[in-house]
């Protein structure tokens, strides 16, 4: 979250988007370990559209009810 909140302090972003990337960039500077794990695909959840944010707060609302 505070690498987010740096990024976003340094308005780095791509025309007016804000991408993870940079945030991934804040996490290095500070020494952070980073690290890549596989995931099954109906765990994984694409925010990079309107409607897949749309998909992912369905399934929230689905496990809530769980």
């Amino acid at each position: 979250m505070k690498a987010a909140m740096e990024m976003i302090k340094k308005d780095a972003h791509t025309n007016g988007i804000f991408y993870v990337c940079p945030t991934f960039n804040e996490l290095i500077l500070e020494q952070a370990k980073i690290g890549v794990y596989k995931i099954s695909r109906d765990a994984y959840f694409s925010i990079a559209t309107p409607e897949g944010v749309q998909v992912y707060e369905e399934h929230l609302k689905e496990q809530a009810l769980k």
